[in-house]
């Protein structure tokens, strides 16, 4: 029941209840989104796109042999987030 409450209560508008609440003409402006990256990365068409799309399908491919091995229900692997995420570390 108090599920129900709070769900229909998010739908409704919402009421200011201080001036604080209130959006400000004189808000400043968002800062303008740092351009320049941390670090020095090939551009988008260079020649290692392919080896690089090759290496991650060939991870891929090996990570889910063996979880399929190792399962005995369905598996599901994404090569490019896997990849992703390394590129993250």
């Amino acid at each position: 029941m108090l599920a129900a409450v709070l769900a229909a209560a998010g739908c409704g508008e919402k009421i200011a209840t201080s001036p604080a609440d209130e959006p400000s003409a004189t808000a400043p402006a968002p800062a303008e989104p740092y351009d320049e990256p941390a670090v020095d990365r090939p551009p988008p068409d260079s020649p290692y796109v392919a080896e690089l799309a090759a290496g991650l399908n060939e991870a891929g491919y090996d990570l889910f042999q063996i979880a399929a091995e190792e399962s005995d229900s369905d598996v599901v692997i994404s090569p490019l987030s896997i990849g992703i995420a390394f590129g993250m570390a």
